[in-house]
C-alpha cells in the first residue's frame, strides 16, 4: 500500500516494512498531514493481525529518522486551547498505535528528535546504528515548549527518572550507543548490517529467549536508579536537586524545563491518560507564551543561517584538509584545537617556542574539559593532539589550504605576517585573519592575492563560543567565502556575514553597554547593584563582571578603536587609560579587576574604587531600572545605526549575533526585539530624556526616530 508518506510493505515471514519518507523533503517531520496519514493506515493495520508479527518502522530519508513536529505549526499557535488540542491529537493517535495487534519496532539510523522521539517511544521496541548521525533527545525545551506527545510520560517509565529528567530538561542530543546504555535503545548495531541485523531481531522477539534477553537487557540499565526512584525520599531528593541545578543553569528566566519536572513530579503514580492530561495542560501553558515565541523565532533564523547563500554555489565545495594558525596564544590555541576535534591536521605557528607550547597546552586543556564531560580517554586526547604541530618557522606550516592569522591586535603587525606568509603558501591558500575590530581592507591591500583573503572572526573562548563573524574585503572571492562559511559549520559555529567596518557587528554593539556600565560607576552606582540588575535582565553575567573576563586592557584597547572611528558616542572614560598602566589589576587573568579573584567568590577590588574618578552628584542614587536601560539602550542605538548602515542583512541576523556573541538572553529574543517588546516609541522617548540629561551619546539614531514616528518595529523591516 503507497500513501505521500508512508509506504507498508508486508511479507511472507511475518515482518512487515513501514517507511516514513516524505515527498518533496530532506529530512521526515511528524505534521498534522502526516499523523492524519498514519492514523487512516492505522485503520488498516488494526486488522492485520494474521499477517504482521513484527510492525519494522524505518526511514527513507538517510541520516534521518524523524526530525520532531513541523515547527511552523507550533509558530502559528495562539491560544493555549488551539496548544492542548494539537497535542491531544497526537497523544490519542499514539494511545491507540500502541495498542496494535503486534510487536512494533523502529529503525533509528539518524536523528529521533522531539516528536520523533516521541513516537519511537510508542513501538515496543527501539533499535539505534552506530552511526555519528543518530542522535536522540527532546530540544523542545530550547523552544521553550515540553514534549507533549507521551514523552514526560513513556521516557520516565523505560530509563527511569534521573535519565529522563536528564534528557529531557536540557534539550541535549546522546547517540545510539549512548540511548542503548541507558535502556533508551533494546539494541546497538553497525550501520553496515542495520538493515540485516534488525530483521534478526525482530524475528528473535518471537521468541521466549529473545524477548528475555529485551527486558534483561532494560533492567540493567535501571538498575543504577532504582534506589533512589522507589522511595518517597529518594524521589523527592532527585526533584530538589534537579530544580536546584535548573535554577542554577537558567535563572529561572526559562520556564519550560521547570513544567517539565513538574508534569513529571505531579503524575509519578498516575495512569498513562491521566499523565497525559497533566502534560498537554502544561504544553498548552506554555505554546502561546512570548518567551516560546522568541525561541521559536530563533530557530528559524537559525535555519535561514544555515542555508543562507552564502552556503550555496555551484559545484562540490572546496574541502579544508589542512590548516595553519599563526599567533600560538590561548586563542590561537583553542583555535587549533577547532580543527584537531574535527580530524584537521593543524600547524600552530608562534615566534618562539614558549609562545608555540602554551598554545599546545591551551588546546589540551580545551581537551581536558571536554573529558570531564564526554567519555574521552587519554589516548583519545593525545591522538587528537597529534593533529596539532608546533613550529617556529613561517616556511613549515605544511601546506595548509587555509592560514588563519591571530597575531596581536595591531594593524601593521598583522599585515607584515599576512604578506610575509602569502609568499610561502600555494596559491590557492585562503588567508584569513581573527581581527575582532581591525579593518580587512586594510590587511587586503597588503596582499597579493586579496580575492583569497578574507575575516573570520572566532570570539573567546572559540571552543565555547558558537559564532564566526565573516567579514568580506573588497575583493574577496565567493569562492572564498563560501569554502570560509563552510568551514565555519564543519568546525561546529555559525557564520553570520558583516560588513568590514571598525569593530564589525558584536563588539560596536556590545561596546557603548560596557563604556556605560563604567559611566554608571563613575557617577556613583554600586558595581554589584548593577551587575546583579543586568545578570537578572538575564545576561550571562554582570557588565563590570564581563569587562573582567574580557580583560580591561582588552577592553581599553578595542574602546580606544572605536572612539577613533565613531567620535564623541563612543568616547570612552579616562579610566581606561588610567588603570591599564596597573598591570596587576587587568581583571581575572591577574586575579585582580574591577573584583579581586583570589577567594572562591568574587568580591569588589577596594584598590579599583579608587582609581574610578567620581563624577557623583550627591547623594545620587540608582533605581534598578535605570541601570538597566543606560547601557542595554545604548546597544539598541547602536544596533540601530548598524541595520542603518547594513553592517548585517537583518534584525534577525544580528539578534541571534548578540545572541551567540555576547550572550544576550535568547528567552527575549535578541537585542531588536527586546526593543520592540519594550515599544520603540518608548525607546525613542527614554533616548531622548537621557541625551538631554547625560550626553548627546544617546541621541537617538535616524532609524529609531522614524520607526517611532511610524509607529513601527525593528522586526516589521
Amino acid at each position: 500500500m503507497m500513501n505521500a508518506a508512508w509506504t507498508l510493505t508486508t511479507h511472507e515471514n511475518g515482518i512487515a516494512d513501514l517507511v516514513l519518507d516524505l515527498p518533496g523533503e530532506k529530512i521526515n517531520k511528524l505534521s498534522t498531514a502526516v499523523m492524519e496519514e498514519l492514523r487512516e493506515l492505522m485503520e488498516q493495520l488494526g486488522g492485520m493481525a494474521e499477517q504482521i508479527d513484527v510492525l519494522l518502522v524505518s526511514s527513507g530519508k538517510p541520516g534521518n529518522f524523524i526530525a520532531g513536529a513541523d515547527v511552523t505549526e507550533i509558530r502559528s499557535i495562539t491560544t493555549s486551547a488551539e496548544a492542548e488540542s494539537k497535542a491531544e491529537l497526537g497523544q490519542e493517535l499514539l494511545n491507540h498505535w500502541v495498542e496494535l495487534p503486534f510487536l512494533t519496532v523502529c529503525l533509528i539510523d539518524g536523528a529521533a528528535l522531539g516528536a520523533g522521539l516521541e513516537f519511537a517511544l510508542a513501538c515496543d521496541y527501539r533499535v539505534v546504528t552506530d552511526s555519528p548521525k543518530t542522535k536522540l533527545g527532546f530540544p523542545e525545551v530550547n523552544l521553550g515548549i515540553i514534549p507533549s506527545v507521551g514523552g514526560t510520560q513513556r521516557l520516565p517509565h523505560l530509563v527511569g527518572k534521573i535519565d529522563a529528567l536528564d534528557l529531557i530538561l536540557s534539550g541535549k542530543q546522546i547517540s545510539g550507543k549512548q540511548a542503548y546504555r541507558i535502556g533508551l535503545a533494546d539494541a546497538h548495531l553497525p550501520q553496515a548490517f542495520a538493515d540485516e541485523k534488525t530483521r534478526e531481531f525482530c524475528l528473535g522477539l518471537l521468541t521466549p529467549e529473545g524477548s528475555a534477553a529485551a527486558h534483561k537487557h532494560r533492567k540493567k540499565a535501571r538498575r543504577k536508579s532504582l534506589l533512589l526512584e522507589y522511595t518517597p525520599l529518594g524521589r523527592l531528593i532527585i526533584y530538589q536537586l534537579t530544580e536546584v541545578d535548573l535554577r542554577k543553569k537558567t535563572g529561572g528566566h526559562y520556564p519550560a524545563p521547570f513544567a517539565a519536572l513538574r508534569v513529571i513530579r505531579k503524575t509519578h503514580r498516575m495512569g498513562i491518560r491521566a499523565g497525559l492530561k497533566v502534560e498537554r495542560h502544561e504544553f498548552g501553558r506554555l505554546a502561546p507564551k512570548q518567551i516560546s515565541k522568541n525561541l521559536v523565532e530563533l530557530f528559524f533564523t537559525g535555519e535561514a543561517l544555515k542555508h543562507h547563500p552564502i552556503m550555496q554555489g555551484e559545484g562540490a565545495p572546496r574541502e579544508i584538509e589542512r590548516a595553519a594558525v599563526l599567533g600560538a596564544g590561548v586563542m590561537g590555541g583553542r583555535i587549533a584545537w577547532l580543527f584537531s576535534n574535527k580530524q584537521i591536521p593543524v600547524a600552530l605557528r608562534d615566534i618562539s617556542w614558549d609562545a608555540v607550547q602554551q598554545g599546545c597546552r591551551a588546546a589540551h586543556n580545551v581537551y581536558k574539559e571536554v573529558a570531564k564531560r564526554k567519555s574521552l580517554s587519554a589516548a583519545e586526547i593525545s591522538n587528537a593532539m597529534q593533529l596539532i604541530t608546533g613550529t617556529t618557522e613561517a616556511g613549515a606550516l605544511g601546506w595548509p589550504d587555509i592560514v588563519i592569522e591571530a597575531v596581536v591586535e595591531n594593524l601593521e603587525t598583522k599585515k607584515k605576517v599576512l604578506s610575509e606568509t602569502e609568499q610561502l603558501v600555494e596559491p590557492d591558500t585562503i588567508l584569513a585573519t581573527n581581527t575582532s575590530s581591525l579593518s580587512v581592507a586594510a590587511m587586503s591591500a597588503a596582499l597579493s592575492r586579496p580575492e583569497q583573503f578574507v575575516g573570520l572572526h572566532f570570539f573567546n573562548p572559540p571552543n565555547r563560543m558558537p559564532l564566526v563573524e565573516l567579514v568580506r574585503g573588497p575583493n574577496t572571492s565567493d569562492e572564498t567565502l563560501r569554502t570560509v562559511a563552510l568551514l565555519a559549520r564543519k568546525l561546529g559555529k555559525t557564520p553570520i556575514l558583516v560588513k568590514d567596518c571598525p569593530g564589525f557587528l558584536v563588539n560596536r554593539v556590545l561596546m557603548p553597554y560596557l563604556t556605560e556600565s563604567v559611566a554608571l560607576l563613575e557617577e556613583g552606582a554600586d558595581m554589584r547593584q548593577l551587575d546583579h540588575v543586568l545578570k537578572q535582565f538575564g545576561m550571562p553575567m554582570g557588565p563590570i563582571r564581563l569587562l573582567d573576563e574580557i580583560g580591561i586592557d582588552v577592553g581599553s584597547k578595542v574602546a580606544g578603536i572605536l572612539a577613533t572611528a565613531y567620535g564623541e558616542r563612543m568616547q570612552m572614560s579616562p579610566f581606561f587609560e588610567g588603570v591599564t598602566q596597573h598591570r596587576d589589576m587587568l581583571g581575572k587573568k591577574t586575579k585582580a579587576g574591577f573584583y579581586l579573584y583570589d577567594k572562591k567568590k568574587p568580591r569588589p577590588n577596594p584598590s579599583m574604587q579608587e582609581l574610578l574618578p567620581r563624577t557623583e552628584t550627591p547623594g545620587a542614587k540608582f533605581d534598578d531600572e535605570q541601570l538597566k536601560l543606560r547601557p542595554l539602550l545604548l546597544m539598541v542605538n547602536e544596533a540601530a545605526r548598524c541595520i542603518e548602515e547594513e553592517v548585517v542583512e537583518s534584525p534577525a541576523f544580528l539578534d541571534m549575533a548578540l545572541i551567540m556573541g555576547a550572550g544576550f538572553p535568547a528567552f527575549r529574543g535578541g537585542l531588536l526585539k527586546w526593543a520592540d517588546t519594550y515599544d520603540i516609541e518608548q525607546v525613542h522617548t527614554t533616548l531622548a530624556t537621557y541625551a538631554e540629561k547625560y550626553g548627546p551619546r544617546f541621541a537617538p539614531a535616524a532609524l529609531i526616530a522614524e520607526l517611532a514616528a511610524k509607529h513601527s518595529s525593528f522586526y516589521s523591516l
